[in-house]
């Protein structure tokens, strides 16, 4: 009990405030510690979802290079040259394969 009718000495009225006082300090000193524990999760959270983010981004430009290589190969596969290419090459894949099967 912090007031009562008595005549209490100021040391007395301090030993009375900190007796009331202490389990509110501990009790303080615990949600403060717990503070800062949700706050450094948060930040690791929060640095996660920046990575999840940046990692996203690093697929959606790989998948870009992807589809633009795979669209060029088959522009190159149905250009004029290619085929052209290919019928020059046709003997000389034929010679080759015998002289593989010969061996």
């Amino acid at each position: 009990v912090v007031f009562e009718r008595r005549d209490l000495t100021a040391a007395d009225v301090v030993h009375l405030y900190e007796t009331e006082m202490a389990p509110l300090r501990e009790e303080a000193a615990v949600k403060r510690g717990a503070l800062i524990e949700l706050q450094r999760e948060m930040g690791e959270v929060l640095r996660a979802q920046a990575e999840r983010v940046e990692l996203e981004a690093q697929a959606e430009r790989a998948e870009a290079r992807a589809a633009a290589a795979e669209q060029r190969v088959a522009e190159l596969i149905a250009s004029r040259s290619w085929r052209l290419g290919q019928a020059l090459l046709q003997p000389v894949r034929r010679a080759a394969d015998s002289v593989r099967r010969k061996s």
